[in-house]
């Protein structure tokens, strides 16, 4: 028969070396570097490819990498904050990860990477299930190699007229003036119009922010070369249009049309509109010896500009105006506070009173709504906008960008 001891041992937290206290500091050895971890990524993906099949982990968004579809689409048009999803929705609430998915439909591809098919499916469109209008992939059909749609996992789609973007209803007022009637109904695929905006004024001029500006969007349309004698191909599509736009205190836009690209001032703010039907967008490749003799010769033109005010609200109403019906992209180089016109902002608010306070939230809202304003408008009409900022002085980014949550 089995005797028991009498000894009671230890339970296993108070067994071995006695407490020693709380560390005094922090390790630095101990905690992760997320630039070893970057840099570690590059270096993986830098000589082997990605697969999409699951059960590898995918390429850091830090890293340039190459894919191979093989089903699933390439983290370049798809991708997730986590790659680990929780099973029950019982602990996705207790572990709070944030659950989110980021699709860039028209991502650059590596030039060795396999382009995306692009599938006719006639006038019915893609094949959808009837009930949940999921796209239809059956894999047991025998013309499956045939099918591009059921072996990748990104592809394009030709699509009838029901599927084309719907300009938005027609409202009460217009933002801006114009003596046409803003288009309805289905809006028909058309090749991407973009407008070039430059501040003009005092201080953008004297930074040489504006000589920059124009350098750098000839290199995006016609290539060139780096400071140190690297090469730089052109990345602007051939099909697209482009504009250009000056602003300071008033609007001025340029007819490229024609050679001697004559400006027209818009002096009104308040109601913008567009002073020229023809001759605004125009293709730079065929206009190229315009486009470049007009941004190099920019900079000359306002060398001595005295206007400290910028009308950068205004400046976003007009770029709806010349876009309203079409959509289209715009890029804005501003380098001060909008103090005139549309969403005038003035002054800078006293901010040391507000950090570590309950008004602190008040800082990055908008001080004047006309900024959500028009990122609504510019959303409704499939217009983005793209800002680079240089600016030397304060400029309220907490009202500019409201614009982006609108997006």
């Amino acid at each position: 028969m089995y005797v028991h001891s009498n000894h009671i041992p230890q339970p296993p937290h108070s067994a071995g070396l006695r407490y020693q206290g709380l560390r005094p500091r922090i390790d630095a050895s101990q905690v992760p570097s997320p630039i070893e971890i970057v840099e570690e990524d590059r270096l993986k993906w830098e000589d082997r490819a990605y697969g999409t099949l699951p059960g590898s982990y995918v390429p850091a968004s830090t890293s340039d990498f190459i894919a191979i579809d093989q089903g699933n689409s390439s983290p370049k048009f798809a991708r997730v904050t986590t790659w680990k999803f929780p099973s029950s929705s019982r602990l996705a609430s207790e572990c709070q990860i944030p659950l989110a998915a980021v699709f860039q439909p028209f991502a650059e591809l590596d030039p060795v990477e396999e382009p995306v098919p692009l599938v006719h499916t006639g006038e019915s469109g893609p094949a959808r299930c009837g009930r949940c209008r999921a796209l239809d992939a059956n894999l047991m059909r025998l013309d499956h190699l045939q099918r591009p749609e059921l072996n990748k996992g990104t592809v394009d789609f030709v699509v009838p007229k029901e599927y084309w973007a719907i300009n938005p209803p027609e409202g009460i007022t217009l933002p801006y003036y114009t003596v046409t009637p803003p288009s309805t109904g289905p809006r028909p695929p058309e090749p991407m119009k973009y407008i070039f905006a430059f501040d003009v004024s005092y201080d953008a001029v004297q930074s040489e922010f504006l000589s920059s500006a124009c350098a750098c969007v000839l290199r995006i349309l016609f290539g060139g070369t780096t400071a140190d004698g690297a090469s730089i191909d052109a990345c602007f599509p051939p099909e697209s249009s482009v504009a250009f736009i000056t602003y300071d205190q008033t609007i001025h836009f340029y007819d490229i049309s024609s050679d001697l690209a004559p400006m027209l001032v818009v002096p009104d703010l308040e109601e913008v509109f567009v002073p020229l039907q023809r001759g605004l967008f125009i293709n730079p490749i065929q206009r190229r010896d315009t486009v470049e003799s007009f941004l190099s010769a920019l900079p000359g033109r306002f060398q001595h500009a005295s206007m400290p005010d910028v009308a950068l609200g205004s400046l976003l109403r007009s770029c709806l105006a010349s876009l309203a019906g079409h959509g289209g992209h715009v890029l804005v180089f501003s380098s001060a506070i909008p103090t005139i016109g549309i969403g005038q902002l003035k002054g800078q608010p006293n901010e040391s009173e507000l950090f570590d306070t309950d008004k602190e939230r008040v800082m990055y809202k908008p001080r004047d709504e006309a900024w959500t304003e028009i990122g609504q408008d510019c959303a409704l009409d499939g217009i983005a906008v793209t800002m680079v900022l240089a600016p030397h002085k304060y400029m309220d980014i907490g009202s500019i960008g409201a614009y982006l949550l609108q997006h």
